[in-house]
């Protein structure tokens, strides 16, 4: 195996500490030749340098898009993904800075489902009802991207086909990085392995997640609001109303990504609270990594002083 890994480096100022986590789990935990792809467009200089510092990384020259949110994570994405397809890696994996294998052996765990009609494997938000494959881990092999040549993100026309409307009538998910790729497959009538959230341990429903035992996710560490899916649109809301708020969504993209983020952070009262969660997480993820992440794994208390982040301790789950 010859693993590219893809991630679009958006760090928070402040956020150094989690962007030296995320670096040294995959370096940690990866087992196989790789090496990572990076964007680096809005990175801040001193964060570059170091990036260019670390072993196994490309960073990738992209030109710079105007685009905010969903829409610049998924351009720069698609880059990267191209070029680690064209320097010949076999297979190719999507992280976030604030994701992260937690686990020996995860590529070679996820190469493994890779057999029949099932051509990727993927974290899959269920707790916020977001079914699709999620970018925070994304693994696939070469010659699905090149049979298949699949895109992030969803031309207009393509949103509007019957087609489309039947995916999301029965996946409901959200519209953004990713949902080409589900969609893709169900078109196709192939399948994907969910890398479901697998928590003994939970501080926030949605933040702080374990995907598969195999992968971390903090969640929403680069955006300037901490409002999930599930939030915006909770359980038990109509179809109208989805369809409300799905359009109000697209209208709110249409403004700068600052204003976005104000309305949205007014909006919902949820970003107050999920705020003050995230930063108590990150606390305690920064200063003992290990610890915490045995937490939320195994539900066994953070001093226990017993090895982690290892693969034969702990089976890995069937798939779901």
């Amino acid at each position: 195996m010859k693993l590219g890994i893809a991630v679009v480096y958006l760090v928070k100022e402040g956020d150094e500490g989690l962007l030296d986590l995320h670096l040294s789990q995959i370096a940690r935990c990866t087992h196989v030749p790789y090496t990572c792809y990076a964007a680096v467009n809005r990175l801040a200089p001193h964060l570059r340098a170091r990036l260019a510092r670390a072993p196994r990384t490309r960073i990738v020259d992209i030109r710079t898009t105007a685009q905010r949110g969903t829409e610049e994570h998924a351009y720069y994405l698609e880059w990267l993904v191209k070029t680690a397809v064209q320097d010949g890696v076999t297979h190719v994996a999507t992280l976030h800075i604030d994701s992260f294998p937690v686990r020996d052996g995860w590529a070679e765990d996820l190469a493994s489902r890779l057999t029949g009609k099932c051509v990727l494997a993927a974290v899959t938000r269920e707790e916020v009802g977001d079914l699709k494959p999620h970018p925070s881990l994304m693994f696939f092999h070469r010659d699905f991207y090149l049979a298949s040549k699949p895109s992030f993100l969803l031309g207009r026309s393509c949103r509007s086909s019957p087609e489309y409307r039947r995916y999301r009538a029965e996946y409901g998910a959200a519209e953004d990085t990713g949902i080409g790729y589900g969609f893709d497959i169900f078109r196709q009538e192939l399948s994907w392995y969910r890398l479901l959230r697998t928590n003994r341990v939970e501080d926030h429903y949605a933040m702080a997640g374990i995907y598969g035992d195999l992968v971390f996710h903090l969640g929403a560490a680069t955006r300037g609001h901490q409002v999930f899916y599930s939030d915006a649109i909770p359980a038990g809301t109509s179809q109208t109303m989805r369809s409300v708020l799905r359009f109000g969504r697209r209208c709110l993209s249409a403004l700068p990504q600052a204003w976005q983020d104000r309305i949205i952070r007014g909006a919902f009262p949820a970003h107050q609270v999920n705020a003050a969660i995230q930063v108590d997480i990150k606390k305690k993820l920064l200063a003992d990594p290990d610890a915490y992440i045995r937490r939320l794994r195994t539900g066994l208390p953070e001093a226990t002083p017993e090895p982690v982040l290892r693969g034969g301790d702990l089976a890995s789950p069937s798939a779901r």
